[in-house]
């Protein structure tokens, strides 16, 4: 709340700074402050309308008041805007630039995941699809179990009940799924094996 009050008093006196701006939504990002972060979250993209995260930033907030057109609109934007900054400085493609670029891959998942809480099923597969061999090919190790909690994700958000194949490989994220569907389908013996796994 501190920092959130310092923040708010810069950008009141200065509703430009991208700083303040910033800080806000960080300061206030959970559901029971988030409402003193909505302004500063609508103005924020305008602010500076070339910078990814600048673009992705507001959807910490809008998630918090439910805002799923406005967290996907927000990461849309974000996921194109560090396309294109990166094409510009080095010519590199979106799937290359996959391998160097954090704020693409975190603007497709937030991007995921407010489709899935619309219902948009179709374009959260897109986003999986579009992600699936650039993690398959990276070396990042948070990049590399990424597509298990995005498997994961769609399966629990969708209650469509998958399980997944038990490897040494699979994440706890994937075990937790499968665990899930086993419950619901009545697999009682995979859901013991997840259990094991996850303890």
């Amino acid at each position: 709340m501190k920092a959130g009050a310092i923040a708010q008093e810069i950008f009141n006196a200065y509703p430009n700074h991208p700083g303040a701006a910033h800080y806000i939504l960080h300061a206030f990002d959970d559901p029971i402050h988030a409402p003193l972060a909505l302004s500063a979250a609508k103005r924020y993209a305008r602010i500076a309308p070339a910078a990814a995260h600048a673009l992705h930033m507001p959807a910490h907030i809008f998630i918090q008041h439910g805002m799923w057109a406005e967290v996907v609109a927000s990461n849309i934007d974000s996921y194109q805007a560090a396309n294109t900054i990166w094409q510009e400085r080095n010519g590199f493609t979106p799937t290359k630039r996959f391998y160097i670029d954090f704020r693409v891959f975190h603007a497709l998942d937030w991007r995921m995941y407010g489709y899935l809480q619309q219902g948009d099923y179709t374009n959260a597969r897109q986003d999986i699809a579009l992600v699936r061999p650039v993690i398959e090919k990276s070396k990042v190790p948070f990049i590399k179990t990424a597509i298990g909690h995005w498997n994961a994700r769609y399966i629990i958000e969708t209650e469509q009940w998958v399980k997944l194949p038990i490897t040494a490989d699979t994440t706890p994220s994937e075990l937790f799924a499968t665990g899930m569907s086993a419950m619901k389908t009545g697999d009682i013996p995979t859901a013991e094996k997840v259990e094991v796994r996850l303890q």
